[in-house]
């Protein structure tokens, strides 16, 4: 066994004595040291002799590598000049000195600079550097301090410029990448984490305030709570902090998707089976972040997000904890709770409460209360939400999650989205026969939502009976039997027998000629502006396998490269271009209410003028063809306005419904133009511009194809032959609408 012993050494050179027996080289010239007491030894050659010079007298420096006479004081230039102390400390004693040679007497002593080099008036061959003992705690470590003054700018804030917070870092590790808007709550970015492969995250400055300290602290310790939580219904808490401003930040993953509150402008109000399962999850998330001891305190559609996963299914997510401190605002007022109106806290009942508001918004396309003040929900909440446009059994669960007394609603929030589901499922087709009392209150029927109740529903009215109160009803009377639906039912079956018929024998004997679908668009042909035969049911095509072309590249858009209100408004495609072709790539767009390119690719003929090209970016959808039908003809107008700002001549010469590539019904128009070059050369362009949905419900963005080809392009004599002739014609064809995004 080795027996460690402690005991002093000292540096044979300069004498130093150490107490720590396991140093074996001297702090200041790299002396090795040798144990105190053992006299005269021999002198170990330095090991940090290129570091430090040595303390031996030098050989003679050669006669062809003497130093030149220079000043006693190098100034250095404004733009060298070292501007930290600290550093330039260290600069002075630690490193080697400039020397000279004693050839002339040294010039007057000039005015001290920010920072001088004083070198030492002796012979190089006999200088030598000062001796200096370096502290190791005192050396600066290699990484950069984040949260040192000298990096403070890029976390500053200023909320009357919150876009100016653009390409800041926050913590050291997240970009801000986009500027997204501002709520009650503060301020919302998109950034990129840079220590994950630029994931996306979503970035929120909390500058809404915060009603109390106590409420303050209860929030920053939800948000590191959380971080550490994880839930598939739950968007994930990254990190938190405090910015150099003071203002609070909080990180969470970014979801790419559309929120309930979108679904209902876009669609209106949600099919019941599926704001069933939508609250249904919502509810089991939110029982488990509640077992938790953890409150959302502003559960509302806009923070429910709906996205589809990499198999296409629906994945829902509650967003928006550690944010809100359950103030009113006029975006929640209609999904607070009373007693949060009175002034009280949020609590659990108080977040089931917000759940039922937001149900009974998805289901009806209406909030359960009006008013724009306090006061006037208030009294819509104490007067009861008016549950006839429901089934009885699915108006008696919101009834329940709607009750002015907590202690009247759901125990978990688990048990009430599994009672809205059991409610709904049986009763789903009832939804329709009750629609046209919903359509008249959005319409402003006053007894059906500009009304006030004129009582309140108390527990006095109800039965007193076992089980819940949703299930508790008054019975009704049993009807006579009638016997007159059989003889009904009789004649309807007759009446549908003989049209059954009839269409069969016309779909036996129809003319071959209905099979052949003429060509959509050509000039002077009747354009009806309705879909052609063949392209009657809107579906998604099946895939395609396509062979890529010969010398072509093939290109897929992706999202993790985009921008902007490209990332935002994301499309899935895929295509083959040739190899020849240039490509100018993605453009994200600079000014508001115009959009941005994914795609921008063009083929020049040989003295540089354009021949083909093709651009794809998006367009406003509502998913289907059958519901952007209504609105193609504002898409032609925009599409016509911003062509002729640099068409000469532009004109449409036609327009209409079409078919894409194995199926894909879209809408296109045609157009051309034609204008001289500088040389008074004249040039036709002809071009066609496609607007295709995703051919799938919710989906918001459809792609909108612009081609166009010039009198240069030798295979192009019309508008009928862009992208049916020339390397056009096999771009489009190899064309392929993504399916998942």
């Amino acid at each position: 066994m080795v027996k460690l012993v402690s005991e002093k050494l000292r540096c044979p050179s300069c004498g130093t004595v150490y107490d720590n027996g396991f140093q074996r080289f001297c702090d200041t010239d790299g002396a090795r040291l040798m144990p105190a007491g053992s006299g005269s030894s021999p002198k170990p050659k330095p090991v940090f002799s290129p570091v430090v010079p040595s303390l031996k007298q030098p050989e003679p420096i050669p006669e062809q590598r003497r130093f030149e006479p220079v000043a006693d004081d190098i100034v250095l230039p404004d733009d060298e000049i070292i501007r930290d102390a600290e550093m330039a400390e260290l600069f002075r004693e630690g490193s080697a000195r400039v020397q000279k040679e004693e050839t002339s007497p040294p010039p007057p002593q000039m005015p001290e600079p920010p920072i001088r080099i004083q070198l030492p008036g002796k012979d190089p061959r006999t200088a030598r550097s000062p001796i200096r003992k370096v502290d190791p705690a005192q050396i600066p470590s290699a990484h950069i301090n984040i949260d040192s003054e000298s990096v403070a700018h890029l976390n500053d804030f200023d909320r009357e410029r919150p876009d100016w917070f653009v390409s800041s870092t926050v913590k050291g590790r997240y970009r801000v990448i986009e500027y997204l808007g501002e709520d009650a709550a503060g301020f919302q970015y998109v950034g990129e984490d840079k220590l994950a492969n630029g994931r996306r995250v979503s970035l929120r400055i909390l500058d809404g305030g915060v009603r109390d300290d106590i409420i303050a602290t209860i929030l920053s310790d939800e948000r590191v709570a959380l971080s550490h939580f994880l839930h598939p219904g739950i968007a994930r808490v990254l990190d938190s902090g405090e910015l150099k401003s003071g203002a609070k930040y909080l990180i969470s993953e970014h979801l790419d998707g559309l929120t309930a509150e979108d679904v209902l402008r876009i669609h209106g109000r949600l099919d019941p089976h599926r704001a069933a399962k939508i609250i249904r999850n919502v509810a089991h998330s939110l029982s488990d972040v509640h077992d938790e001891r953890l409150l959302h305190r502003d559960v509302r559609p806009a923070q429910i997000e709906i996205a589809a996963d990499e198999n296409g299914a629906e994945t829902v997510r509650l967003v928006g904890f550690g944010v809100a401190d359950g103030t009113p605002t006029p975006d929640n007022l209609a999904f607070t709770a009373p007693e949060v109106l009175k002034g009280g806290v949020v609590t659990v009942s108080g977040d089931i409460f917000s759940l039922g508001a937001t149900a009974f918004e998805l289901l009806s396309g209406e909030p359960p209360f009006k008013g724009k003040t306090v006061g006037e929900v208030l009294r819509w909440q104490k007067a009861g939400a008016d549950t006839s446009v429901f089934p009885i059994e699915v108006g008696d669960v919101l009834a329940k999650a709607l009750a002015f007394d907590p202690r009247s609603r759901f125990a978990t929030a688990r048990e009430f989205g599994e009672a809205l589901y059991s409610a709904i499922l049986p009763v789903a087709d009832e939804f329709g026969r009750t629609e046209a009392r919903v359509e008249a209150g959005r319409t402003g029927d006053a007894a059906t939502f500009d009304r006030v109740p004129a009582a309140p529903v108390s527990a006095a009215n109800v039965p007193a009976a076992d089980g819940p109160a949703w299930t508790r009803r008054s019975p009704e009377p049993l009807a006579e039997p009638n016997t007159n639906w059989l003889k009904a039912a009789a004649v309807m079956f007759g009446i549908m027998l003989v049209l059954f018929a009839g269409v069969w024998y016309l779909l036996l004997s129809r003319p071959a000629a209905l099979d052949q679908q003429p060509a959509a668009n050509t000039p002077g042909s009747e354009n009806t502006g309705a879909p052609s035969a063949g392209a009657a049911v809107d579906l998604m095509p099946e895939p395609r396998k396509i062979s890529p072309p010969e010398d072509f590249v093939y290109f897929d858009n992706n999202k993790q490269k985009l921008r902007g209100d490209l990332f935002r408004n994301y499309v899935g495609f895929s295509l083959y271009y040739p190899k020849t072709w240039t490509v100018n790539g993605s453009m994200e767009s600079s000014a508001p209410g115009t959009r941005g390119k994914f795609f921008d690719i063009s083929s020049s003929a040989p003295d540089g003028k354009l021949k083909e090209q093709m651009l794809i970016s998006y367009f406003p959808s509502k998913g289907t063809f059958n519901d952007d039908e209504v609105f193609f003809p504002d898409l032609v107008r925009e599409s016509s306005e911003t062509l002729k700002k640099f068409l000469p001549g532009f004109q449409v010469v036609a327009e209409g419904p079409t078919v894409l590539n194995g199926g894909w019904k879209a809408y296109e128009i045609k157009f051309q133009g034609s204008g001289q070059t500088p040389a008074g050369e004249r040039i036709v362009v002809w071009g066609r511009r496609i607007f295709v949905p995703a051919a799938r419900p919710g989906v918001r963005n459809g792609i909108e194809i612009t081609m166009l080809a010039t009198s240069k392009s030798a295979e192009v004599t019309g508008v009928d032959d862009v992208g049916v002739k020339g390397e056009l014609a096999q771009v489009l064809e190899t064309f392929e609408p993504g399916r998942n995004y």
